[in-house]
């Protein structure tokens, strides 16, 4: 048996949050001793229910004085909990871990979930990423960035995609029930084909460039829904909201849905034309592995997980006029060969390379090579 220390700034929300508790939960139902560190939140009561000790310490703070303090508070934890493996999966965190290890003799551990903006100092601080003794990239994409921008050796990062749950992400198991009832709530039309584009509301997720090719369609009817928090950026809300009356389209902007199974169930189409590259994208495998049609922009881990006109499509990024040809194409395969011969293909490519158990096992991996 095995003590593993995972350790990221909260436990608010997020994927990689929801991911840390995968870990968790799997190694200890494999026999292994599962610690989570975190400056605390909602998530903690996750972990507690499953039986996972977290310990709370401040390991989200970037002041240079609180990151070298963590550095003994985290040796006194490895020490007095006999931890073997210490699991960083953020950069301010990282820190002191590394030196942590160093000092209790401990492998360390670390996990890029994604890429980092870069100037002389950025780079210094983003490079602990790279001192693990191994290191996990959530896509090649990101393996790629790595080794383009940082001295480390190919040999020493290990790919993990981030893992779907595929019996959450089923569409056998969806309650007939709650998905009439949702598409009530949502305001769907009978027979209404539904566009679907969910995360974060923020600029660089697209929604403009969709609204734009949304309103090049000629004869196409659809109910597209935009979902995400629709609190943290109120002005950004407002301004595309601004931009449907005037371009007079049937969209609808929703608050955070927490059932998101039921919510891919409920549309045709699965849209994200983000304008930066994503380190890897859930929306597309769990749209994927709900058996949606996904139509991606053409960079970061999108580039991976669709195979174009395989199992989903690609569109150039940025581009709202290939976008906007790629959603009519898409409407009108709906019912046909075509169109549940790339389903299919989508959720079985989840299946075989993009599911939690994979993520968990591959996880694993790692541990036992350093143990």
């Amino acid at each position: 048996m095995a003590t593993i220390l995972q350790v990221l700034p909260s436990m608010v929300s997020g994927g990689v949050e929801r991911g840390v508790i995968d870990i968790a939960k799997f190694l200890a139902k494999q026999g292994h001793r599962s610690l989570v560190l975190s400056s605390g939140g909602p998530m903690t009561t996750q972990l507690e229910e499953a039986g996972i000790q977290h310990i709370t310490l401040n390991v989200a703070s970037k002041n240079p004085l609180v990151i070298w303090k963590n550095i003994e508070a985290i040796s006194n934890i490895i020490r007095d909990l006999e931890v073997n493996i210490v699991h960083a999966r953020s950069r301010a965190p990282a820190w002191s871990c590394y030196y942590a290890c160093r000092r209790a003799k401990v492998k360390f551990v670390t996990t890029v979930h994604g890429v980092y903006n870069t100037n002389f100092f950025k780079n210094f601080y983003n490079s602990i990423m790279t001192k693990g003794d191994e290191v996990i990239a959530v896509s090649n994409w990101v393996k790629d960035y790595l080794t383009g921008n940082y001295d480390i050796c190919e040999d020493k990062i290990t790919v993990i995609h981030r893992g779907t749950d595929i019996d959450y992400f089923n569409p056998q198991n969806i309650d007939q029930n709650k998905l009439k009832a949702m598409k009530i709530a949502y305001g769907v039309p009978e027979g209404a084909c539904v566009l679907l584009l969910p995360g974060r509301l923020t600029e660089w997720k697209g929604h403009k460039i969709l609204l734009d090719a949304l309103s090049k369609l000629k004869k196409e009817s659809f109910y597209c829904l935009i979902v995400g928090d629709k609190n943290k950026r109120p002005d950004y809300v407002a301004e595309l909201q601004k931009n449907i009356e005037l371009l007079k389209l049937s969209v609808k902007i929703f608050d955070t849905e927490q059932d998101m199974a039921h919510l891919y169930a409920l549309s045709d189409i699965v849209i994200s034309p983000s304008t930066r590259p994503e380190a890897f994208g859930r929306v597309i495998t769990e749209a994927q592995s709900m058996s949606k049609l996904v139509i991606a922009s053409n960079i970061g881990g999108a580039a991976e997980t669709i195979q174009n006109e395989v199992n989903g499509f690609h569109f150039s990024c940025g581009n709202a006029g290939d976008l906007s040809d790629k959603i009519s194409y898409a409407l009108n395969i709906l019912g046909t060969t075509k169109h549940a011969e790339i389903i299919t293909e989508a959720r079985n490519c989840v299946l075989s390379n993009y599911s939690l158990q994979k993520m968990q096992e591959k996880t694993l991996e790692i541990y036992q090579r350093l143990l």
